[in-house]
């Protein structure tokens, strides 16, 4: 008895093995996350039952050689298979009884542990019953090729993630790679780190994405779960770097004349804000320096999917002919607007001040 409760628990880690791989996940994806799972079990053992079967190397070693493995069937089974099943055991259990065993020995604890995935929160409107298999989808810039039959989740509200004095300090960009879980109500969870920056940048990353607002991924115009990744870009904001040392900035005025645009640089639309036909104004403060370059000092109104980070590298390449004052340039503070309009697939982006 205590060899057959111990295989019902090594049967009962693989039965949920297949049940998570019958779902969609990725076995490279689902055994490199076993492995995470278990080293942080290992660190902090009396903190989980689960580390008592799962942080064993023989089981875990041979989880993971199943996992791997193309062939293994994990399928359920049929209903004749169960029915002779059931028979057997049936005549297995009146085979021993009949033997007149005098004392039983008592069977060990077993203790279930169970995880739950986000489940939606309760819709005061009926909405479409979901697919049973999330599907995996990317949203970002990087290669992504959904299925072609559902429509990935897409980010309908998002904030610029919160940069750490290290990263600052550091000087690191990138982009943090997350995978998640957005279910039919577009709330994510399950957030975990992909490819990260270090520097506390991936928690910001995570802490952002939270707050984020998605639509949900659709199939034939129902929505369905789906894993995904989403992907944080990382820029330092440029009213964090060093304004070069010179005079103080003056107003536009009397004896002092507006700089002028040499060149400008139009900035681009992101895919997320054109799917969304999103338009609108970025508002930014700016000094426009003797030598004719321009450093963005504030962001006064922002937009979303992205376009303020544009704006603002779009502007930081034009160029100016400086204000002057007594016929010498002088660094003059203004106001720049950067107008996003979709006008035909193309960009409407007016500079003024």
């Amino acid at each position: 008895m205590w060899y057959a409760a111990h295989r019902i628990r090594i049967e009962r880690e693989r039965a949920c093995d297949d049940r998570v791989l019958s779902l969609g996940a990725e076995a490279v994806d689902y055994a490199d996350h076993l492995v995470q799972v278990v080293r942080g079990l290992r660190a902090r053992r009396a903190l989980s039952f689960a580390s008592v079967s799962m942080a064993q190397t023989s089981q875990l070693e041979s989880r993971l050689v199943s996992i791997l493995d193309s062939g293994v069937r994990r399928r359920t089974l049929s209903k004749t298979a169960t029915i002779l099943l059931c028979t057997f055991a049936g005549l297995l259990t009146i085979t021993v009884a009949a033997i007149g065993i005098a004392g039983a020995v008592p069977l060990p604890p077993v203790f279930v542990s169970a995880a739950k995935f986000a489940p939606p929160p309760v819709a005061s409107t009926p909405v479409a019953k979901p697919e049973a298999t999330a599907q995996r989808t990317r949203i970002g810039n990087g290669n992504a090729i959904p299925n072609s039959a559902v429509i990935p989740p897409q980010a309908l509200e998002s904030s610029r993630p919160e940069y750490t004095q290290e990263g600052v300090e550091a000087n690191v960009e990138g982009i943090v790679t997350l995978e998640g879980h957005v279910d039919i109500n577009g709330k994510v969870s399950g957030l975990r780190v992909i490819k990260g920056l270090g520097y506390g940048l991936d928690q910001k990353a995570i802490d952002a994405v939270l707050s984020w607002k998605f639509r949900p991924a659709l199939r034939n115009g129902a929505p369905v779960e789906a894993i995904t990744q989403i992907e944080v870009d990382f820029r330092i904001p440029v009213w964090y770097r060093a304004v070069p040392k010179e005079e103080p900035a003056v107003r536009v005025g009397p004896g002092v004349t507006p700089p002028t645009v040499i060149s400008r640089v139009e900035p681009r639309y992101t895919p997320e804000a054109r799917a969304a036909k999103y338009q609108g104004t970025v508002v930014v403060a700016a000094t426009i320096h003797k030598d004719g370059t321009l450093t963005v000092t504030e962001v006064i109104q922002e937009l979303d999917y992205g376009l303020t980070s544009n704006a603002i590298e779009a502007l930081e390449e034009w160029k100016f002919k400086p204000g002057m004052r007594n016929g010498e340039p002088v660094p003059v503070s203004l106001k720049i607007e950067v107008n996003f309009n979709l006008k035909g697939g193309s960009i409407a982006a007016d500079g003024g001040y």
